[in-house]
Order: structure tokens, then sequence, then C-alpha cells
């Protein structure tokens, strides 16, 4: 169903979760279907992996002289509801990339390394320590190696013999290459007082971490810019449009739960920072 706040609400919905209602009479299958599909896909393509099961939407892969990787499906059952015509190709796509996942990071190289954004869960379920940094809120930077097909997380350790220790000119170095593949970004106008960010989406919530993308004028909007971080995009309203505010809060709310948002809380731009923001009541 399309958001009921209005007609702003309704194109955001379409250009980053794009979940229109299907056509009555279509089956689509549960999260507990959609992972199970899952599941039989990677062992056709891997028979040795071994997968426990953690929940209805995540999984566990192993397989011997490999890493231990965790697969969560919530952003690949968006997709899927999103255009249930491309279950076949998404599963395998999915697949295959879980299982790129558990190979071994091999000698990272700095020209690599990139700056992703993700929510702490991203990290908080490895043993092993990660290189990550606050952002605001539940977010997080993490450093990252940039592979053809996946992006892979080393640990501290990992990092730390192939490149030294991750002081700020490592950190600074990621950002330069991530800035490099985010490319050129644009806003495009939804509604007064709200703006769509579009970068290359791989890399979308990294655009919150280049300054030159927040100052002063370079999108639309009166006031502190303030954001709803999705997967693909970034959803732009400003203090100085406080119904736009409302509205971006409201729809955020109502879709807290889905996995086309990185987080559940709007960020505001406070000088060359963020912080979480909360309307009034």
């Amino acid at each position: 169903m399309r958001s009921r706040i209005g007609a702003i609400m309704a194109v955001a919905i379409s250009m980053m979760l794009a979940l229109a209602s299907p056509a009555l009479g279509d089956q689509l299958m549960s999260k507990t279907e959609f992972r199970d599909r899952f599941i039989a896909e990677v062992h056709k393509l891997a028979s040795g992996v071994t997968i426990k099961v953690k929940s209805e939407q995540q999984v566990e892969l192993s397989q011997p002289g490999g890493e231990t990787a965790d697969s969560y499906l919530g952003n690949a059952y968006a997709d899927y509801l999103r255009a249930p015509d491309t279950l076949d190709s998404l599963i395998t796509g999915y697949a295959k990339v879980a299982i790129e996942s558990m190979k071994s990071v091999g000698r990272i190289q700095v020209r690599d390394l990139v700056t992703l954004v993700r929510p702490k869960s991203y990290v908080a379920f490895e043993d092993k320590e990660k290189v990550v940094r606050s952002l605001a809120g539940d977010l997080v930077r993490v450093l990252a190696v940039n592979t053809p097909d996946s992006f892979q997380i080393p640990t501290l350790e990992q990092l730390s013999k192939s490149v030294g220790a991750p002081d700020d000119k490592l950190w600074s170095k990621a950002l330069d290459n991530t800035k490099a593949l985010i490319g050129d970004c644009s806003a495009s106008k939804l509604s007064e007082g709200v703006s769509d960010l579009q970068c290359n989406p791989a890399f979308a919530s990294s655009a919150l971490l280049l300054d030159e993308i927040w100052a002063p004028h370079k999108i639309p909007g009166r006031g502190a810019a303030i954001v709803a971080v999705g997967k693909n995009d970034l959803l732009v309203a400003h203090s100085g449009a406080p119904k736009s505010v409302e509205a971006l809060s409201g729809f955020l709310a109502a879709h807290a739960d889905d996995p086309s948002f990185l987080s559940a809380t709007l960020l505001m731009r406070t000088g060359d920072g963020w912080a979480t923001y909360a309307p009034d009541p």
C-alpha cells in the first residue's frame, strides 16, 4: 500500500522502496520460504557449504578452509517484493555474494579500502574486532575492502598486518577512495522542502561522509539538513520547513522495520558532523 502521508511520500516509496502492492491473485513467498529458497540455491552452487539457520532472515554459512559468514536476507527479500518476477536471478545473485563472503580476506591494498555507513548491528554479531568509528545514533563508519563482487569486512588484526594500524591517515585514504566511487550525486525535488539524493547505490549512505555535499545551499532548503538514511537513497528535508520534516519523520516511523532503511532514526547535520534528530512531540 502507498503511504498516507501525501504525494511526497508516495513518490519516495516508488523511488526508494517500490513496494507497490502486487496484483490480486499473485502469490508472494513468505520470508521463511524465501530464506529456504536461498539456502537451496547456495547448496546448488556450493554443495560443501554448511548452513545454520539463525532466524527467519539470517543464516550462517561456513565451509572448510573458509571464513564463517552471516547472511542477512532482509534486503534480498525487499528486492524480491519490489520485483517478484526476478526471483531466480535475484536468489542466484545473493547466493553468489554470500559464497564469496566466506573467502578469507587476502592481503589488503590501501587502494581497495572504502568507508561504509552501516548499522551497529552489521558488525556487532562478529566475535572478532572490526574497524569502526561512530557516526550518529545506531550508525557507524566501517572500514571495508571493495571487491568486484562484494564488500569484505576485515578484522583489526587482518588490516593491521596488511596496511598498518587504522589511524586517521588510513581512514582519510579510504574516504578518498569512497569519494571517487560515489561519483556525482544529484538531488531531485520530491515536494516542497524534501529532496531525494541519489548517488552510486552501493555507496549511497557513504555520501553522509562527504562534507562538500552538505555545504550550505548545495541541496535546496532552509536550515539544517534532516536525513532519512536509505539503502540506495538519502531523503533530505530541512529544519526550516517543519511540515516537510514532520512528513519525513512520520514516513520513516511507519516504515521503521523496512530493510530499505539503514536506521529508524533521522539524522541532522550539525556543523561538519551528524547527530540524531527527534522531532518535537
